[in-house]
């Protein structure tokens, strides 16, 4: 369970990585979260995480901020 937990927290960390540097530099604009959590909704229907839809993203991308400010 602890090895699950952990694979769990480092794929949010690489997710909310991805998203972070996609919006702070400017390569995807304010809808695109929006766009990427339809994408997966429709392609990835058995993904929790993924399918979740954006406000799942946006948490997930603040959670790495917080990480990056606080570790």
């Amino acid at each position: 369970m602890a090895l699950l937990l952990a694979m769990l927290v480092e794929l949010y960390s690489q997710v909310g990585a991805y998203i972070h540097n996609k919006l702070e530099s400017a390569a995807w604009d304010d809808g695109a979260v929006e766009q990427l959590a339809e994408h997966l909704k429709t392609t990835q229907p058995g993904l929790l995480l993924l399918s979740a839809g954006p406000r799942q993203f946006e948490r997930i991308e603040q959670a790495f901020e917080i990480g990056q400010i606080c570790g």
